[in-house]
């Protein structure tokens, strides 16, 4: 693998299109296939996760530099062991987020609970049961807050790890300060986006006799590629970005070459 950091971009997306997330997914003649390849992985234990977050980043990568793609790349399970690379590294730097963000969590949740405690036998019986649950519902508020602000704080984050596939870039605040400033509120309605749109595709995945569900995720996995990996960082560049150094596989751009020219071929 070498080391790439020449952006090869043309007419990038200026504003977020939500619904675009889903619609290119059908835009590939064989977008079935990939779906279904991706809702096989989520039956494989403890990788398949790693699976489609590698090949996510591929998607997202293939649309933001391959513009001599018609579509984005195709899941293959000839490219097992770079999607499982490549997930890898989003994992870690979710995994050290997780790390700092629990405890505090969990410090501020049995606080939380002790003083609503306290409040509550100080004040009476009928009183104090309006004001816990009423603190009750406001904790849970402002975790669903911190829970929400965590997960965009952790996409640039995310993204460095992705496209560099090295940690210590991945790590990089200065970046993420960056991001965030000329991102928040895309970052917020992305996330929100994706949130709401979870609610109809797991209840479809519910009727199809529950099995439904893993291709509905696949479903929304195609779709956050293309939102959060792809939309986000192309707005970010359009913006006046830092583009982050990425490892470019000349594996895949062989690859690629070659279907280029058989598809000049055939034509």
């Amino acid at each position: 693998m070498s080391e790439d950091s020449d952006y090869e971009i043309d007419s990038l997306p200026t504003s977020l299109d939500c619904m675009r997330s889903y619609q290119f997914i059908t835009e590939n003649p064989n977008w079935m296939q990939n779906v279904l390849l991706v809702a096989v992985c989520n039956f494989i234990p403890i990788i398949g996760p790693l699976l489609i977050q590698g090949y996510q980043f591929e998607v997202a990568e293939s649309l933001l530099y391959e513009k001599r793609r018609r579509t984005y790349v195709d899941f293959t399970f000839d490219r097992f062991t770079d999607y499982l690379v490549r997930g890898v590294w989003p994992f870690l730097v979710a995994l050290i987020g997780a790390i700092v963000l629990m405890p505090v969590m969990i410090v501020g949740w049995f606080a939380s609970i002790l003083i609503l405690g306290l409040i509550g036998g100080a004040v009476g019986n009928d009183a104090g049961g309006i004001l816990v649950g009423l603190g009750m519902g406001t904790m849970f508020f402002l975790l669903m807050l911190l829970m929400i602000g965590f997960n965009i704080l952790m996409i640039p984050l995310t993204l460095r790890a992705g496209y560099s596939q090295d940690l210590g870039r991945a790590l990089d605040l200065t970046f993420a300060r960056d991001f965030l400033r000329l991102m928040w509120k895309d970052c917020l309605i992305a996330m929100l986006f994706l949130m709401i749109s979870s609610i109809p595709l797991m209840l479809v995945g519910f009727l199809l006799c529950f099995v439904g569900v893993y291709f509905t995720i696949a479903i929304f996995m195609m779709a956050q590629a293309h939102l959060l990996d792809y939309q986000l960082y192309a707005i970010y560049l359009s913006r006046g970005g830092t583009p982050i150094p990425r490892k470019v596989e000349a594996s895949r751009e062989d690859s690629d070459d070659e279907d280029e020219d058989d598809e000049s071929d055939d034509e």
